[in-house]
Order: structure tokens, then C-alpha cells, then sequence
């Protein structure tokens, strides 16, 4: 794939940029989303699709606090954050052929977070033309961060610093796997299929987080998650995190994931033999593709 872009894909980021990163998202979540967790009054909540997509001022802050540093520190990047697609949506438009991108989720989860569940993340992903290059979930409530760029292992970063590498679970058969489908965000023909596929899996369900979907995916505690909603701002880390920390994630159809695509099914898996399971399984979404 990267024969076929401007320049080769690396990691764009020294370590003191990392840290400068993680920082940022730290100060962002003390400053603008932890005081308002479970003190949000009616006025500071509003929705955008319908009832189950909400925004709160939490979002629009962090995300407004996050871009501003991103700015100071990168002039020259792109910065395409939920809240400002929902604006702007030609911001998506330029991902594709951006050198250094980041793409931000303020508050993922943000109807858990609404309703005061403590089941949110703030997501950051760094891309060079759509290909994530860094990835990082950070857990607000447990103040601690899942990290990773596509040349070291993911590792689980705790507030005092301390880092240990994580690992994707081990291959099991396809009545023993668990995972996380997003169905109601499906096609009505497609939510059918997948209704009479789930009963073979040992678990499926959803968080209404990615962040913490995918971290669970990443530290072994899942064994896919499988999406037709490609926000990239739910997925471009997540699908990071999964393949260093030895994963397999890719689109059903095999191609390899981009955060410009906006459409098709990406799934994510503990490792290839799972992903070829649950692709197999679900193959017939790819006739809808």
C-alpha cells in the first residue's frame, strides 16, 4: 500500500511529542469532561441524529481544548474532530491526503456519559494519508491510556507512568468467541442476517463505547469487534491498537483499512485465525458492500 502513496508511512512523532499528546488529552479530560460527569444540567445536552446521538458541552469543550493544543504543536496538520465533521463535514474530504493528521473524539461514549455511567474514553488518532499511525484511548475515569504507533507494541500506560505491553486473546472456536456488534446501526436487511448468525457466538453485544470496546479487544478480554458504522474517529485507533498488540484488522472483504473509508464493514480480531472465523461467518455482508 505504501508504494502507491506521495512518500512512505512512518510514525510521525518523536517520544516528546507522545508525551506532549498524552498530556494534552490529560488536561483536556481534568479540565473539561471529569467536572462536568454527572453534573451536566438539561441545557448542556443536546442531540444531533435522534435521541440516542448526543452531544454534550463536555464534548464541545475538550474537543475545542484538544484542537487548540493540537494546533500550537502542529501547525501544518489536519485536525478533524467529531463535533467539528458534525459542522464541517468536508473536513472528512481531506484525511486521504493528509501527511499528519489527528482525529479526535472528545468524549466516545457519550450517552453513557450523559446518563452518568463511567463508560467513556477519549479516542486520538494520528494518520498519514488515512493510514493510522499512532493510536490512543484514554480512560477518564481510570485516568489511565492504551497507546501505540505502528512500529512498538500497544501497551496500558497508568497514571503514574508505569507501562506494561498488552496482548489479543488466543484463538478459540467460533461458539467460545465474544465479542462487540453495533447492529441497530446496520441496514435493515444486514441487522436480520446478523440476528440469525449471533446465537452460534458465545457473546455478543455492545458497550454504546468504542473506546473501551477496543481496549478490551487489545488486553484479551474480547475476541472481535465488528462495525458498518466506519466513523473514523471510533475505529482508526482501535484498529491500531488491535494489530500491535497482535490482532488482525482489516475490512470483511479483506482490503486494508483506511480512515477515509466511510462505508463497508471493518472487523477487528484477536488474532488472523478469529478474523477469519467471524469473517466467514458473517461473509454475506460483503454482497451488501
Amino acid at each position: 500500500m505504501t508504494d502507491q502513496l506521495p512518500m512512505p508511512v512512518t510514525a510521525p512523532l518523536s517520544p516528546a511529542q507522545k508525551t506532549r499528546l498524552v498530556n494534552l488529552v490529560r488536561r483536556a479530560a481534568r479540565a473539561e469532561i471529569m467536572p462536568r460527569f454527572r453534573r451536566l444540567d438539561a441545557g448542556e445536552i443536546d442531540t444531533k441524529k435522534d435521541e440516542n446521538d448526543l452531544v454534550t458541552a463536555a464534548d464541545t469543550a475538550a474537543e475545542a481544548m484538544m484542537t487548540r493544543g493540537l494546533q500550537m504543536a502542529f501547525p501544518h496538520a489536519l485536525i478533524v474532530g467529531e463535533e467539528a465533521v458534525s459542522k464541517n463535514p468536508d473536513l472528512l474530504g481531506g484525511i486521504a491526503e493528509a501527511e499528519l493528521c489527528f482525529i479526535i473524539d472528545p468524549v466516545d461514549g457519550t450517552w453513557n456519559f450523559a446518563k452518568g455511567m463511567p463508560l467513556f474514553g477519549t479516542i486520538i488518532a494520528v494518520c498519514r494519508f488515512g493510514q493510522p499511525v499512532l493510536g490512543l484511548i484514554y480512560d477518564p475515569v481510570g485516568d489511565d491510556l492504551i497507546v501505540t504507533d505502528n512500529t512498538s507494541p500497544s501497551v496500558w500506560q497508568t497514571q503514574t507512568g508505569r507501562q506494561r505491553a498488552i496482548r489479543t486473546a488466543d484463538p478459540k472456536p467460533l461458539d467460545q468467541l465474544a465479542g462487540y456488534m453495533h447492529i441497530r446501526l446496520m441496514p435493515p436487511a444486514d441487522r436480520a442476517l446478523m440476528w440469525s448468525r449471533v446465537g452460534v457466538l458465545a457473546y455478543v453485544g455492545t458497550l454504546r463505547c468504542s473506546a473501551h470496546e477496543y481496549r478490551l479487544l487489545a488486553t484479551g478480554a474480547a475476541d472481535f469487534v465488528l462495525s458498518g458504522h466506519l466513523n473514523c474517529w471510533d475505529h482508526a485507533a482501535g484498529v491500531l491498537l488491535c494489530q500491535q498488540a497482535g490482532g488482525k484488522s482489516a475490512m470483511l472483504d479483506g482490503t486494508a483499512y483506511n480512515a477515509a473509508m466511510t462505508s463497508g464493514y471493518l472487523l477487528s480480531a484477536s488474532s488472523d485465525a478469529v478474523w477469519d472465523q467471524v469473517a466467514t461467518h458473517f461473509g454475506d455482508l460483503m454482497s451488501d458492500t
